[in-house]
């Protein structure tokens, strides 16, 4: 038996195998930080959109197609793509105010948006144009994941962005 005068000569190969070796978990950890990173963009959108489109509904007199209209805007013009603004849930509701206005203890009953003292509006039954100098209204936004998933949808399968924002009616 002979030995080579190269002491490098026994690790030929060796680099690939290694690096063929740390190259999934590393490709996974790239894309898992790519579609986190996404899920971020995604849930600061979703946080926008209800925030633009409620103080557009309390500005003026608009109406429910209005401010759903506004709040697709906003998913536009941040390119979520047209999936997500066409599957987006907007949900957007009023409740009207007190007779001796909004004290601590009524607007712990606009917590839970939807509940007793929420009126959902809808196309049918506009609330938002019906709404009052005080009333409260609630839009919320939802946006699939895997609507807006730059590569895979692998890490965030089947999870819901949601965001909902209160404001009371001024004019």
């Amino acid at each position: 038996m002979t030995r080579s005068s190269n002491p490098r000569a026994g690790r030929r190969g060796a680099a690939a195998a290694e690096f063929a070796i740390m190259a999934v978990p590393l490709f996974l950890m790239i894309v898992g930080m790519t579609e986190i990173g996404r899920g971020l963009e995604v849930k600061q959108i979703c946080a926008a959109a209800p925030r633009r489109a409620c103080r557009f509904a309390v500005g003026n007199t608009h109406t429910h197609a209005t401010v759903d209209a506004e709040a697709r805007l906003v998913l536009t013009d941040n390119n979520l793509g047209a999936t997500a603004k066409t599957n987006a849930t907007i949900n957007i509701y009023r409740a009207a105010a007190p007779s001796a206005g909004w004290s601590q203890t009524t607007a712990t009953s606009l917590t839970t948006i939807g509940g007793s003292s929420w009126t959902k509006s809808s196309t049918g039954s506009d609330q938002v144009s019906g709404a009052s100098r005080g009333d409260a209204i609630a839009v919320q936004v939802a946006v699939n994941v895997t609507d807006t998933a730059w590569m895979s949808g692998w890490f965030l399968p089947r999870v819901q962005i949601e965001s909902t924002i209160v404001m009371l009616k001024q004019q």
